[in-house]
């Protein structure tokens, strides 16, 4: 089953096995390994990583009119694909005895080349406000020209509402501000960092990933796996019955993020300008951070 989820969502397949299978195993009292659950969320997160990587390499290049850096994209998808043929499909499966990174060289490569691409050479540029606003200034990135530009809308507050996106992981940060697609970018940036350098030193992807698995207190044989990917927080509810599955649903983060009511609409809510062309500008901007996993189309009326 979890394979399956695997190769059916093409963007976050191994999220999707990692959380089948952390459900199924619950509701099944099976306790994985500590080396299986730590290789899992290290494939979860280059694969969070390489999405990320996507929104640097192609959608922010063409906000900012510059040119795609597609060699640097197909290299880092490469290193991805490599990373999970190394691993293979037996980890999902129940039982296994993984070896956590047998391929912690290619995965530590894969960091490095993304965090030099997105951040250049700045030594630590998240690591505080100040460091943030140097980085920024000195515009040596497309990231960080990116950030520049959202920085160009008045700063503002948001609201409390409860979404589960990369900003919403990280809106209590103290380092960010600004207005509100300055604070989704650097969201994004902040998780870059974070997942890179969990990945460059083979530590443990946990706090990043943040796997919480839940099982039915009232029948043992139904569970549920929450997990972080790219663009939220991604659900699986499973049900057992004698060694097979009788019932799967899953809540995903483009479903539950641009619902009515949910957090796209909410932002484009927020928005506060005289200008249509302002308005479109940050709109554009905005759903483009909130990140539907699908094909999209944004009109304006």
């Amino acid at each position: 089953m979890a394979n399956r989820a695997r190769l059916l969502f093409a963007l976050c397949g191994n999220a999707h096995a990692t959380a089948a299978i952390s459900a199924a195993e619950a509701a099944m009292q099976s306790v994985p390994s500590p080396q299986a659950r730590r290789a899992r969320l290290q494939l979860v997160a280059a694969e969070a990583l390489r999405e990320h990587f996507f929104r640097f390499a192609v959608d922010w290049s063409a906000f900012l009119s510059e040119p795609p850096r597609t060699r640097a994209l197909h290299r880092v998808a490469e290193m991805v694909t490599q990373i999970k043929a190394r691993m293979g499909a037996r980890l999902y499966w129940t039982g296994i005895e993984a070896q956590a990174m047998p391929h912690g060289d290619l995965a530590a490569l894969l960091a490095r080349r993304v965090l030099s691409e997105v951040f250049g050479d700045d030594d630590e540029p998240m690591a505080s406000q100040t460091s943030i606003d140097a980085w920024t200034h000195k515009a040596a990135t497309p990231a960080a020209r990116m950030l520049g530009q959202a920085h160009q809308d008045g700063a503002q507050s948001i609201d409390e509402f409860p979404e589960q996106t990369v900003f919403g992981r990280w809106r209590d940060d103290p380092r960010l501000n600004g207005s509100e697609a300055a604070q989704r970018v650097l969201a994004r940036l902040l998780e870059i960092d974070a997942l890179g350098r969990g990945l460059a030193n083979e530590s443990d992807c946990e706090g990043v990933c943040n796997l919480i698995v839940n099982v039915n207190d009232d029948d043992g044989r139904i569970a549920s796996a929450a997990i972080d990917v790219a663009r939220g927080r991604l659900h699986h509810h499973i049900e057992i019955d004698d060694g097979k599955v009788t019932y799967c649903s899953i809540s995903s983060p483009t479903g539950r993020n641009f619902e009515q009511g949910g957090a796209a609409e909410q932002a484009i809510r927020r928005i506060r300008t005289a200008s249509r062309t302002s308005f479109e500008r940050q709109a554009r901007l905005l759903v483009m951070e909130i990140d539907p996993c699908v094909a999209y189309e944004l009109r304006f009326h």
